[in-house]
Formats: C-alpha cells, sequence, structure tokens
C-alpha cells in the first residue's frame, strides 16, 4: 500500500496546490487511503484465485507454481489471459 502514494507523482502535487484553503485534505487523504486498500485487496483475491485455478490444472503445490515477490500477478494475468476461451 505504502508503494502507491509516492510524493514523486509531481503531477498530484501541482493539482492539489489549486484547491481552496478550506478544502478538506483529511477527507480527501482518507477516501484515498480507503479505495487504494479496497483495489489492493480485490487484486489479491484476483491473483490468488488465478494462482487456486493454475494449481488444479498442472496438479502442483502453489509453492511449486510461483516465486513470491511483486511479479507475481505478472505472471498470474497473462496465464488467464491465454486460457480465456476466446479467438487467439
Amino acid at each position: 500500500v505504502f508503494y502507491s502514494y509516492g510524493v514523486g507523482f509531481g503531477t498530484l502535487i501541482a493539482l492539489g496546490s489549486h484547491n481552496k484553503k478550506s478544502h478538506n485534505c483529511f477527507r480527501d487523504g482518507f477516501i484515498m487511503c480507503v479505495i487504494n486498500g479496497s483495489t489492493s485487496l480485490i487484486a489479491g483475491f484476483v491473483v490468488f484465485s488465478i494462482l487456486g485455478y493454475m494449481s488444479v490444472i498442472v496438479d502442483k503445490n502453489i509453492a511449486e507454481i510461483v516465486k513470491p515477490g511483486p511479479g507475481l500477478a505478472f505472471l498470474a494475468y497473462p496465464e488467464v489471459a491465454s486460457n480465456l476461451p476466446l479467438k487467439q
């Protein structure tokens, strides 16, 4: 969660400078945290559902299929996209 709140996004800082002095920044920060946490939770459910599907298909344990790390989603999403029943 902390990686997605980087201050390095200069455009967000520049746009934030145009807020009024009476703007409720605490509310916006709270909403941003809730939305970010929710999307991370949903993405986690999706990725681990895909990994469960992959482990059933190849009949192996999840630990034998993937290596842990931030690139886990880059393995899971293409695997599902390649197994979709659509035209290739």
